[in-house]
């Protein structure tokens, strides 16, 4: 156990494919932290199918290792979204952050560090045929991680103040979750990157879209 972190376990539900071909509602666990056989999984059924998508070379062993600022439990949430006992996606949610967009006032909030899916659920999966019998697909797990995000801010007294920096090649994808949050480009590390940034207005909107799934 990090300092400063706590179990955490809390019932979600998402959709998997249903015996008729159509879907059905499944139910799951939200846990933190991530454990070392979820890192195991990650590194054993996760990487040898990512290939070269944007989260490639995200080391998530690394965040949860002593040493690591990101892995501080007094700085740092890291989840797993569990069905069973396989990791459908795992996100790292920084607890304190001050918000840049004029209509978030510079107040404070939380920052969604990273974000990512099993490769079986992601949108392509279905075209790798190993893929398609490795594990049953999942959704909308993206979703559903980056409302336990926002709900963490409501916990904090952010009222769901949310922000985050995206890998271009997610763009597409965080603009159809929040067509109207802000997104600008900002300059990180030496390089620029695409930035959103949610009111409490956007995120409370987002949360009830998906209020079947808590």
């Amino acid at each position: 156990m990090r300092p400063g972190d706590r179990f955490e376990d809390r019932a979600v539900h998402f959709f998997v494919p249903g015996h008729d071909g159509g879907s059905r509602l499944a139910g799951g666990r939200i846990v933190r932290p991530i454990t070392p056989d979820v890192l195991d999984q990650h590194d054993s059924e996760w990487r040898p199918y990512i290939g070269a998508e944007a989260d490639v070379g995200w080391t998530w062993r690394q965040w949860a290792s002593d040493g690591d600022p990101l892995a501080d439990g007094r700085m740092c949430r890291h989840y797993a979204l569990m069905y069973g006992d396989i990791a459908q996606g795992l996100a790292i949610v920084r607890q304190r952050y001050e918000m840049i967009s004029p209509k978030n006032g510079g107040r404070d909030g939380c920052f969604l560090e990273y974000l990512a899916v099993a490769p079986w659920n992601r949108r392509d999966a279905r075209t790798r045929v190993r893929l398609c019998t490795l594990h049953p697909r999942a959704w909308p797990i993206g979703k559903l991680l980056a409302a336990r995000a926002i709900q963490l801010s409501r916990e904090l007294g952010y009222d769901g103040r949310l922000a985050w920096e995206s890998k271009p090649t997610a763009v597409q994808q965080y603009r159809s979750w929040f067509p109207d949050a802000l997104c600008i480009r900002v300059f990180d590390e030496g390089e620029w990157w695409p930035y959103f940034e949610l009111t409490t207005t956007q995120s409370e909107a987002f949360l009830g879209s998906l209020a079947e799934f808590f």
